[in-house]
């Protein structure tokens, strides 16, 4: 029964791709908790207007070599009744296996399918990246986040849950950059109950010896004034990103979309950098009133080491906002490629519909247009389409991307304009996260109970694809479903009436 209503979903998901004409892949892995690797295998394609991503196949993976991992891809789609000519683009994470330009999935598909499938690494995946690697890069950051584990660690042992009033220190995920923002954020929302705990168990004679050593030394380390100071710099940093990982992790997402993010993502780092720290930079102790006497003038010893210590701080906070800046422009290089480049000009602006600039695009689309399409045919097309868009929609205002979607994926201009509507249909096919994958595999994680962990591969993929399409599954025609399971050979015959 529950395999049979997982086929009934897929084939509503397969109808709505088939109705497309033309969708996106994505593929990710994961070993479970009965040490089997799965392989997750998702379409982006538009349904009604709206961009939509499913989870397609969750399969056992034998083997993880590119050449392998890219045949299952393809025979899962050949399974389900999807045609490789209307395969528009793939994302994956950035693992060699997938990204390789040779030997990794993206390279096997393009090899394969005979012609270049455009591979867009998982804009999600390389946000997290940003975050490791420009914490890497600054030594003080570095030490911050192994003070962290320690104290976490410190704050689990039972003479420190008998004192600490403060709520659960996140553990730092290593494989997830939202695990650092969770760490910070507890660590300066519990920062007083911490230093009263420390304190508490460093002072008291009922305290053993390695727990007084212990909280002596990250009294030391966790609460210095360039700790904090560090934690509140990285608070800032993730507050800005944190609305584009929110963004990111959206199926309705699209690519033009998320480039628009990310770049205003930037600016506001760099707004925060112009605005520099010194309205914020922690005081300093005073230190003892000794003057340091040059001729006439004397200075005062504190005003040295305090000035020094500021000085410090601010090349502190320059180094983490410069650092992940450097990475976002490293990382998201896409933006650099002439394809999703000329993205940009399908959002209404001054070079809205400018035939020359979209021609990376329109390049790609031929295969889907309708026969016949000459470039003198399709060059008239987006004019006329654009003079219609300008005739109904007053210059000045301001419009988005999805503004003009609906404007010519409605019912009256997809048929007047129908090459504009198909470059609409792939500028929000193109997928920018696998994320929607990973979601999948938190629904297997649920379901994969240490009591279930002897299920099946077919088991395990009907239970999560009825779960992660809930709304497919509930919207299920149960006549349907009780015809054809009545259908199916059994050894009890089994009447309908």
């Amino acid at each position: 029964m529950v395999h049979l209503m997982h086929k009934m979903v897929g084939e509503v998901i397969v109808k709505r791709v088939q109705a497309a004409k033309l969708f996106s892949i994505s593929a990710d892995e994961t070993t479970d908790k009965a040490h089997a690797v799965n392989l997750a295998i998702g379409v982006r394609y538009v349904h009604e207007g709206v961009a939509e991503e499913r989870v397609l196949s969750i399969v056992d993976l034998a083997k993880r070599d590119g050449d392998f991992v890219s045949r299952v891809v393809l025979n899962q789609l050949e399974t389900w009744g999807l045609s490789h000519n209307d395969l528009l683009s793939q994302t994956h994470d950035g693992a060699s296996v997938m990204s390789g330009k040779k030997k990794g999935v993206q390279a096997h598909i393009s090899s394969t399918l005979g012609r270049e499938i455009p591979y867009i690494h998982c804009f999600a995946h390389q946000l997290h990246l940003v975050v490791v690697w420009a914490m890497k890069e600054c030594v003080e950051v570095g030490a911050f986040f192994e003070t962290m584990r320690a104290l976490t660690n410190f704050l689990k042992l039972s003479s420190a849950r008998k004192v600490y009033q403060g709520g659960q220190l996140p553990r730092l995920l290593e494989h997830r950059w939202s695990g650092h923002h969770d760490t910070v954020a507890g660590f300066i929302k519990f920062q007083a109950d911490i230093k009263s705990a420390l304190e508490e168990l460093r002072d008291s004679s009922h305290t053993d010896t390695s727990s007084k050593t212990l909280a002596a030394g990250l009294l030391h380390t966790a609460l210095t004034p360039k700790n904090v100071f560090v934690a509140t710099v990285l608070e800032k940093v993730f507050a800005i990103l944190d609305p584009l990982n929110h963004t990111l992790q959206s199926p309705k997402l699209h690519l033009e979309g998320a480039l628009h993010i990310i770049s205003t993502t930037e600016s506001r780092l760099r707004s925060l950098l112009e605005a520099g720290c010194s309205s914020w930079l922690p005081g300093t102790p005073k230190p003892k009133k000794m003057r340091l006497v040059h001729g006439d003038q004397s200075t005062s010893l504190g005003d040295v080491e305090q000035d020094g210590e500021r000085r410090e701080l601010t090349e502190i906070f320059h180094a983490i906002v410069e650092a992940v800046i450097a990475e976002m422009n490293e990382r998201f290089s896409e933006r650099n490629v002439k394809l999703l480049a000329c993205l940009a000009f399908m959002k209404p602006g001054p070079d809205f519909l400018d035939a020359d600039k979209l021609e990376p695009l329109t390049t790609l689309a031929a295969r889907f247009f309708p026969p016949n399409t000459s470039s003198s045919k399709l060059d008239q097309e987006i004019s006329v389409a654009k003079g219609a868009w300008e005739d109904k929609n007053p210059v000045g205002s301001e419009y988005t991307f999805q503004d003009a979607a609906k404007f010519f994926l409605g019912p009256l201009y997809s048929v007047a304009f129908p090459r504009v509507t198909i470059l609409f249909k792939m500028t929000m096919t193109f997928g920018s996260s696998s994320a929607d994958l990973e979601r999948g595999f938190s629904t297997l994680t649920r379901i994969l109970s240490s009591s279930r962990l002897s299920m099946t591969q077919t088991r395990k993929e009907d239970l999560v694809l009825l779960s992660v399409h809930s709304d497919i599954t509930n919207g299920l025609d149960m006549e349907e479903f009780v015809n054809r399971f009545a259908e199916k050979a059994r050894r009890l015959k089994l009447t309908v009436t």
